[in-house]
């Protein structure tokens, strides 16, 4: 019974490892195909979570067949409290790995979430609609216009709602203007 369940616990490392594998090998088999200036960034952070946990996993899973496979399956269990000093080490370390990734993903996370973050990185860029997406709806201010009739500069960190005005769930594009750019 044993050698049952060593196998067992050794084939799910193995499994994950070429999962880990495969998907790396083939272009989109996890993540959908980028649209985003952004994208590629959080399919990165994506990743590197994958490689950490994957990496801890394979690492447990070892460590379990490792135990299987050394246990005195003959006389009486022997009580042990455990080692204070690994478990403190373990927290601090599991501790150190969230910090870290905590603190890495922020500036990828403030470029992609944050309007002013944006607006720092692409300063040519002219606002015509502020889009804010909810659960269940989309909100689009657009500017008005001014008496030359041309539309007034939309100010993304603060909207004036003097001048400009919102609707849900409907998005207008000026006939012959081009809507992305791609380069």
């Amino acid at each position: 019974m044993r050698v049952f369940w060593t196998l067992l616990f050794l084939f799910v490392p193995v499994l994950g490892v070429g999962f880990i594998l495969y998907s790396m090998a083939t272009p989109n088999a996890w993540l959908p195909e980028n649209v985003s200036t952004n994208g590629v960034n959080i399919d990165n952070l994506f990743y590197l979570i994958l490689a950490i946990t994957g990496f801890f996993f394979v690492v447990t899973e070892l460590l379990l067949v490792y135990a299987i496979l050394t246990a005195k399956t003959e006389g009486k269990a022997t009580y042990t409290h455990g080692s204070k000093v690994l478990e403190v080490s373990w927290t601090i370390m599991t501790a150190a790995i969230l910090l870290f990734i905590a603190l890495y993903q922020m500036p990828t996370w403030a470029r992609s979430k944050f309007i002013s973050k944006f607006r720092e990185t692409n300063p040519e860029a002219k606002p015509t609609a502020l889009i804010t997406a909810s659960q269940f709806l989309w909100q689009v201010r657009y500017p008005t216009v001014d008496e030359n009739g041309k539309p007034r500069e939309l100010n993304w960190k603060s909207p004036d709602f003097r001048d400009s005005f919102e609707t849900v769930n409907e998005l207008h594009v000026p006939p012959k203007e081009a809507v992305m750019k791609k380069g």
